[in-house]
């Protein structure tokens, strides 16, 4: 099966008008997750792609042009199952791929040729959200083990350079599991994650965490948002979590369209 990718334009009016649908992919399986815009006009799409129901995934490179059809797909990865976890846009619009659970990095051009293939760690990491940073380089965020004092999954925080080397890493949470979804550079030079953080063994809260430039934790809010954030121009937030939050430069809530926090 194919994946579905949808052009949107905005019109005059409220609503949004769906200018045309394509289903793409040459394999049996065919899942995009992330699309790119390019100077070009047209569209890169990253995701992951079999060509059997019994698994087998490798990671999927597919440039569209401006109505969807297909200029180039082609598979990447290796022997053993790739999994995508998430993408970004470099500066050089290059992308960077997360994945296989272990802070895979790989880095392809434009054309989907791989740059270089890192990984950076041998044990879990569900890596949920990448960003590019001022520097060049790269800012991710996600699940982590942590077996010191005891074994716990941990929000975790990386920032790599354009190479793809680790700068430097932290984690963040309590005795009970804790995730990253989404993170983003602030206009100070540091960093702000949303998230969740678990209560207890049948309950969580959303987590908003805000950070310096190395990751030390300058103030963290709960009940604020965790499934996207950006940094607004007034200092504050726009995120989301079964709905649309802005919150000060704090973290606190200013408004919702949610009744469901």
């Amino acid at each position: 099966f194919g994946f579905a990718m949808i052009n949107i334009v905005s019109s005059q009016d409220p609503y949004i008008n769906e200018e045309w649908n394509k289903i793409l992919g040459s394999q049996l399986v065919n899942d995009g997750y992330s699309v790119f815009p390019m100077d070009d006009g047209n569209y890169t799409i990253l995701g992951e792609t079999s060509s059997s129901w019994e698994g087998g995934y490798d990671l999927l490179f597919m440039k569209v042009d401006k109505i969807g059809n297909i200029i180039k797909e082609a598979s990447f990865g290796g022997p053993e199952d790739n999994s995508f976890e998430c993408a970004e846009k470099s500066a050089d619009s290059n992308f960077l791929v997360v994945c296989d659970y272990n802070l895979r990095l790989i880095k392809l051009d434009s054309s989907g040729n791989i740059l270089w293939d890192k990984t950076l760690k041998n044990d879990l990491r569900v890596s949920h959200s990448i960003r590019s940073t001022k520097d060049g380089g790269f800012i991710i965020t996600g699940r982590g083990s942590r077996y010191y004092p005891k074994y716990t999954q941990d929000l975790f925080l990386s920032k790599v350079d354009s190479e793809g080397n680790l700068e430097w890493e932290k984690f963040y949470g309590g005795p009970l599991g804790d995730d990253g979804f989404s993170v983003d550079e602030t206009s100070d030079g540091g960093y702000i994650i949303v998230g969740q953080t678990q209560l207890n063994a049948n309950s969580y809260s959303s987590w908003m965490i805000k950070t310096d430039s190395d990751g030390n934790k300058l103030w963290e809010n709960s009940n604020s948002g965790c499934d996207y954030i950006e940094e607004t121009s007034d200092g504050g937030f726009i995120t989301t979590c079964f709905g649309l939050i802005k919150t000060d430069s704090l973290g606190n809530v200013i408004w919702t369209d949610s009744e469901s926090l």
